[in-house]
């Protein structure tokens, strides 16, 4: 697979040829169109900048003896624009100015080649800086992929430890529930029992309707029953501290 995509790579490869010599131009351009690649021209440092800005090329020659043109500020320009920075670019010269092509290659230029140059090695070289950019490439998207994934793989360990905590908080809930439905119903008929006999009592004994410790006794039954409905129908559970590391549920 890895294969296949290479070849993919290399034939819909895009090169900008930076010159402004026809001569060089044209036999470098039909040089390259013989092995598939896709030539873009350029014959001045604008429309340099500007070709390579709008195609984003996979690889640049640019000639060190462009008349009118400085050839070493252009590569540092190049060299500066964020889309463009990471194109590898081959200089070729007459290497009448040595110096000038050792600022170039230090000034970020991937390689170079002596004019008049052999095809067989102008194909090889473009060959391996074009894939090299195809396997960084490659290793930057993997990178993407692996990070997506990662942080998916991430996201869905979150979304599945909160549908767990809720599941938990549903079966927390619905054992209150069920014990506060006991309760309530454990208790509802021995409290109508006391509360009945009470009320019985004031009947048999008026002088007791006013009685202060019955109406405690009744008032206390109420409350029971209210705090029962209340433990009964709640949606949510929440807890306060009780004694020590002992907490209740809050009603």
């Amino acid at each position: 697979m890895g294969l296949r995509r290479l070849k993919k790579y290399l034939n819909n490869a895009k090169i900008l040829i930076i010159c402004n010599l026809d001569k060089n131009i044209k036999a470098i351009t039909e040089l390259l169109q013989e092995n598939s690649y896709n030539v873009l021209q350029a014959q001045d440092y604008n429309s340099a900048l500007e070709v390579a800005f709008e195609n984003e090329p996979d690889l640049i020659l640019l000639s060190v003896d462009i008349q009118n043109m400085d050839s070493l500020a252009l590569l540092k320009k190049l060299k500066t624009i964020h889309k463009i920075d990471s194109i590898p670019i081959i200089i070729f010269t007459t290497m009448k100015e040595p110096d000038e092509v050792v600022q170039c290659l230090n000034a970020g230029a991937a390689d170079y080649l002596v004019m008049p140059f052999n095809h067989q090695e102008l194909l090889a070289r473009i060959r391996i800086h074009v894939t090299n950019r195809f396997a960084i490439k490659l290793i930057i998207q993997q990178n993407k992929e692996l990070t997506e994934s990662t942080q998916d793989l991430a996201n869905a360990l979150l979304n599945l430890k909160v549908q767990q905590e809720k599941t938990i908080e549903i079966e927390k809930l619905k054992s209150v529930l069920a014990m506060a439905l006991t309760t309530n119903h454990e208790l509802s008929q021995p409290l109508a029992v006391i509360q009945g006999n009470v009320e019985l009592i004031k009947i048999k004994h008026p002088e007791l309707e006013d009685n202060k410790q019955l109406q405690r006794i009744l008032d206390s039954i109420e409350n029971i029953v209210d705090k029962l409905k209340q433990f009964s129908s709640f949606d949510k559970i929440s807890y306060q501290e009780y004694v020590g590391d002992e907490d209740m549920v809050k009603l």
